[in-house]
Parts: structure tokens; sequence; C-alpha cells
């Protein structure tokens, strides 16, 4: 997306979210209802997801003969998630980039081939699981949605087709280089099996966190495979990524479901902006932590301070 575009974006989801709080602010008092006996099992999510997205990782990129350690990858895949908080377009996957090239000598074709190919199938698998659990609650008879999340959930299963080789071809394909090179090579090894076990998992586990936050604010009649809706919703949301941390387009994309499945969409807000906020908190605990870790675990033998990277980073997103 280009600069000026992008800039705008962010203003416009900015101005956005300023209104909707002015207008809808006093709808909020729902937080105040928030049971405390839920921290331990919310703050459990946002370390597991870290672990699930570690061991995608880590399995990926010992495909391309890099061989770091689990710990490693923890710390890396916390520093990732710190990072894309910055107002840098995807910077934590940048910076995530920059390590593996210089400590590792993981090429950025190589890693950004695995990045699209995983991408691509988390949308395949949120759109199959999204049908599927609308199929759930339309059978038992516990809703009837609008007719978009049909197509959205379709939509998004259809991400599939960039996994066949007929797609190679496209322009949008084309524009990464050992795309098809690195998915045939996955599929060899049967990697990209474990990568959409793991993948499914973290779905499971991140719809439990939004789960919990509906019940630790008494909103017991959400069912999971509504919280599973709504998180499908919201990861998918990522691929717009306008906003660091994709804060207000996940908000948007978790009222819209909302409202799809025919729910108040500002209860479902509340909901998972609880989830969202103990996750961040998580997140900038950790994430310093992890980075300066790998900052010092680097300097010895491959003079690889932080800076650099937050460097190459911005440099790589003006250029």
């Amino acid at each position: 997306m280009p600069h000026p575009v992008r800039i705008f974006m962010m203003i416009l989801v900015g101005a956005t979210i300023a209104w909707y709080l002015y207008a809808h602010g006093h709808e909020f008092r729902l937080l105040l209802e928030f049971n405390p006996a839920y921290i331990p099992i919310l703050l459990i999510v946002p370390f597991a997801t870290t672990f699930l997205n570690a061991l995608i990782m880590r399995r990926l990129i010992q495909e391309f003969n890099v061989k770091p350690s689990l710990n490693e990858c923890y710390a890396l895949t916390a520093a990732n998630a710190l990072g894309n908080y910055l107002p840098f377009p995807q910077a934590g996957t940048v910076a995530r980039g920059v390590y593996l090239k210089k400590a590792h000598g993981l090429t950025y074709n190589d890693f950004t081939a695995s990045i699209v190919v995983t991408f691509i199938q988390f949308l395949t698998i949120a759109g199959l699981l999204g049908l599927g659990a609308t199929s759930a609650l339309v059978i038992t008879g516990q809703i009837i949605p609008k007719s978009g999340i049909w197509i959205i959930f379709g939509g998004l299963t259809a991400a599939a087709l960039f996994l066949t080789p007929s797609a190679w071809s496209l322009p949008i394909v084309n524009k990464f280089k050992r795309f098809g090179t690195a998915l045939d090579l996955l599929r060899a090894h049967h990697v990209t099996i474990y990568v959409a076990v793991i993948q499914v998992l973290f779905i499971f586990v991140s719809t439990t966190g939004l789960f919990f936050a509906f019940q630790s604010l008494d909103q017991s009649d959400v069912t999971f495979a509504t919280a599973l809706m709504i998180t499908l919703f919201f990861l998918a949301s990522g691929i717009i990524n306008v906003t660091p941390g994709n804060i207000g387009v996940a908000e948007a994309a978790t009222a819209l479901v909302a409202f799809l499945l025919k729910k108040d969409p500002t209860i479902a807000i509340t909901a998972y902006t609880l989830h969202r906020i103990v996750a961040a908190l998580f997140i900038f605990t950790l994430g310093p932590i992890c980075t300066a870790w790998l900052t010092r675990k680097s300097l010895p033998n491959n003079n690889l301070p932080i800076d650099p990277i937050l460097q190459e980073t911005a440099n790589d997103n003006h250029a």
C-alpha cells in the first residue's frame, strides 16, 4: 500500500475510533463488570499463542537449513509481536526477517515465501472453520446469520486457489520470489500439514481467550462457536494491516461479524478490547525482555544490536 494512502487510512481509522468512543463510550461500562477470577486464563492465552507461533516459525525455517533453538524462536516471536505495534507496516515481521538473515543466514526471499505460504494457508483454514461454525449454528437452530457471513468465509476459503500451481504465474503471487519453490519444499516434507495443525490449535486457543473474555463480562449467552467466528474475523483482518497492531481494523472486523451474527457489536468490541488489553500487557512486558536477550545473544558473533534492525525496518518501509 503506498505510503500516503497508508497515512490516510490510519487517520481515517483513528477518526472512526474517536467518533465511536465519543458516541458509544458510555456503553463500555460493561468493563466495570469484569470478573478478575478470569485473569489467569486470559494471561495463559497469549503465552500459549506465542508458543504455537514459535513452533510454526521454527519448523518452517528448519526446511531452509536454519536450526534455531525453541527458546530463541519463542523470544523472536514475542519480539515480532511487540514490533508490530510500531508505526511501520509489519515492522515486527520485517525485523524478524532481518534478525534471521543476520544471525542465521536465512535469505529474505526464503523468509518472505514461507510467510506468504503460511498466511494463505491460514486464511483458507479460517474460511473452512468459519463455514463449519456457521453451519453448526444454523443446523442447531441457534442463529440465522446474515448472508454476508457466508460470502466472507467463502472468500477466505477461496484463498486456497493461491496454493495451486496455476496461480503461481499471477502477478500478485509471482511478486514473491521462490513462492512455488518454497511451497513444493514445505509440501514434500509434510511441513504444511504440521503447520496447519498448529494453526488450528492457535485459532482455538485464541477463541478460548475471547470466549472467557465474554464470560468474564457476564455474557454467558455467547457460545464458543460465536466466539470462534469473531476470532476468525479479527485474525483474518490482519491482511489489511494499515495501523500499528491492527488497532481499529480488528475492532471493526469484530463489530462487523457481530452484526452479521445479529449480536450486539458494542458487547463484542468490549470483550475483544479486554482480550486485546490482556494480550498487549503480556507482549509489552515480555517483548522488551526478549528483544534485549536476542540482542545480547547476537552481539558476540553477529554485531546485531537492535537499533540497526529497527533502522532497516524503517528503511524497508520508506523505500
